[in-house]
C-alpha cells in the first residue's frame, strides 16, 4: 500500500532523500520530495529479497520522479537480519553508484528511538536476534536529538549490559522488548522498566536521521558503505544447533 503523509511546512524545505529498511521482518520504503512523505510497505515476512527494490522502484513512479531527482539515500546499517541488512546496503550502494549520490547508513536501534513520543527521554531499543539472544542499544533525549549512551551490541537477555547511569525512567521498546521484557528486568534489578509496544524498523525514521546528516555533509560514498554486524558468527553448524 503507497501511503502519503502530508508533512509540516518545515518539510518543504527539506532535501529529496530515499531510505530503505530491511533490518526486520517487514521491508519498507520512504521517500521525502516536495514536503510530502511517501511510505511503501513490503509484506510481513514476505521475501525481502524480492520486494526492497521492486517497492523502490514503485515508490519512485508513484511519487512521479526519477531517480536522479535524489539527493541521497538512507539505508538500515544494522544490526538486524543478516540478509536484510546486505540487500538494503546493496541496493544502497547500486543505486549511489548510478545516480552519483551520498549514502547515509543509520543505526536500525538509533532509528527505533526516534519512534518514540514526545515525553519519553531514555529508551532501550532492542531487537530479537533469535537464537535466545537479542541486540540492544540506549539512548538519551538531550537538546532535541537522540544521543546513544549504550553503544549496540548482542547480549544474552538475562546477562545484558549495565544500564548507563542517569536520571530518569527508562523505556523498553522494539521486538527484544515483546520477548524478553520478564527477563530483562529481572536481570538488572531495575524495577518495573516502562514498556512502549508496536514499535519496529520504519523507513521513515531513517529519512528523520539522514535529514540531519544530509545538512551536516556527512552522507558517504558507495565503496565506504557496509552494514553494521554485531554478531561475529551468523550461523551455526548442525553439532552447535543440537548442543
Amino acid at each position: 500500500m503507497h501511503t502519503i503523509i502530508h508533512a509540516s511546512s518545515a518539510l518543504r524545505d527539506a532535501p529529496c532523500l530515499l531510505a530503505l529498511e530491511s533490518s526486520g521482518t517487514r521491508c519498507s520504503v520512504a521517500l521525502i520530495y516536495q514536503g510530502q512523505t511517501h511510505l511503501l510497505q513490503g509484506p510481513v515476512e514476505g521475501a525481502q529479497s524480492e520486494s526492497l527494490l521492486g517497492l523502490t522502484q514503485d515508490l519512485l513512479h508513484c511519487a512521479g520522479i526519477e531517480g536522479e531527482c535524489l539527493q541521497g539515500i538512507a539505508f538500515s546499517q544494522g544490526p538486524g537480519s543478516f540478509t536484510g541488512l546486505r540487500l538494503a546496503c546493496g541496493i544502497a550502494q547500486g543505486l549511489s553508484l548510478a545516480w552519483g549520490i551520498p549514502l547515509f547508513p543509520v543505526s536500525t536501534l538509533h532509528a527505533q528511538a526516534l519512534a518514540c513520543p514526545a515525553g519519553v527521554t531514555q529508551v532501550l531499543s532492542t531487537l530479537d536476534a533469535r537464537m535466545g539472544q537479542l541486540y540492544l542499544g540506549g539512548y538519551r533525549w538531550q537538546d532535541q536529538t537522540w544521543h546513544c549512551v549504550l553503544p549496540p551490541c548482542l547480549c544474552q537477555p538475562d546477562t545484558p549490559p549495565p544500564l548507563p547511569e542517569g536520571c530518569g525512567s527508562w523505556t523498553l521498546i522494539g521486538s527484544g522488548m515483546e520477548v524478553y521484557a520478564e527477563v530483562l528486568t529481572a536481570a538488572w534489578k531495575a524495577g518495573p522498566l516502562h514498556r512502549l509496544p508496536g514499535i519496529n524498523p520504519d523507513a521513515r525514521q531513517l529519512l528523520a536521521v539522514a535529514q540531519e546528516d544530509w545538512a551536516q555533509g556527512r552522507g558517504i560514498d558507495a565503496p565506504s558503505a557496509a552494514p553494521l554486524y554485531v554478531r561475529d558468527k551468523v550461523a551455526l553448524t548442525r553439532r552447535e544447533r543440537l548442543g
